[in-house]
């Protein structure tokens, strides 16, 4: 049982692990090469490893300069924690472990990962990513990881207290519902004090409409995963499918 750190307030919401990690990290456009820049940089660019996905798209760089060659590179590679064949994976266990043998179960900070498993991610990348992917890898100065957890919450609104944002829902990166998620609640949470008042019914009447929305999304994230368990899926349909379902509009 989850609690939301409200004094009483209980949300009955277990973290279910994925059974996957995100390594993640920006890379400079200005240490990148021509054939890089020229292929890949401006795209949101997919990689489909059996069993695992890479995704990557450009953002603003240092003081959110977004001038051409001031930009970074985003990526997320999405890793299975269970051995395969090919590579044995480090367990949850150990990639949320310094090299100090610290153990950090909430999510390891960025500048503790161990440098043991940095650099078995990149040689693996040798071995499962395009180029210009492990141009990108090797060139980010501090890749980080996080673990991949759902938690949904069963019940929002708590006579006069609600959840809102991840205190209510956590759905997995592949949706990048966070920010929008906790926007439309609280959008949701003002037209419901304007109809009801500040009173326990403007926040049933929130949770009437926001849990199921929650609900959703977290369902979303988990298909949008499901590559990661079904390694055989359509590398077309898992790129169409991703964020928004362009399968539909064509």
């Amino acid at each position: 049982t989850r609690f939301s750190g409200v004094t009483g307030v209980q949300t009955c919401a277990l973290p279910i692990y994925a059974g996957y990690v995100a390594w993640r990290g920006v890379c400079d456009e200005s240490v990148l090469s021509s054939y890089t820049l020229n292929t890949v940089f401006d795209t949101f660019g997919f990689g489909l490893p059996d069993g695992e996905q890479l995704i990557g798209y450009p953002v603003a760089g240092a003081r959110n300069n977004t001038a051409r060659g001031h930009r970074r590179y985003n990526f997320v590679w999405y890793r299975l924690t269970m051995d395969t064949s090919d590579y044995p994976r480090p367990s949850l266990q150990s990639l949320m472990t310094d090299a100090d043998g610290q153990h950090y179960p909430l999510g390891i900070p960025p500048h503790k990962v161990n440098p043991a498993h940095i650099q078995k991610m990149r040689q693996e990348a040798q071995d499962l990513l395009a180029p210009q992917f492990l141009e990108i890898l090797e060139k980010t100065a501090q890749p980080f990881l996080q673990p991949i957890y759902d938690v949904a919450s069963s019940q929002i609104a708590f006579g006069r207290v609600a959840l809102m944002g991840d205190a209510a829902f956590v759905a997995r990166p592949h949706v990048g519902m966070g920010v929008t998620k906790a926007a439309e609640d609280a959008d949701a949470l003002t037209d419901a004090i304007a109809l009801h008042g500040a009173t326990p019914q403007a926040l049933s009447a929130y949770e009437a409409l926001r849990q199921p929305a929650g609900q959703a999304i977290i369902e979303r994230a988990r298909a949008l995963g499901a590559h990661m368990q079904s390694p055989t899926r359509s590398r077309r349909g898992v790129m169409l499918e991703t964020a928004i379902d362009l399968a539909k509009l064509l």
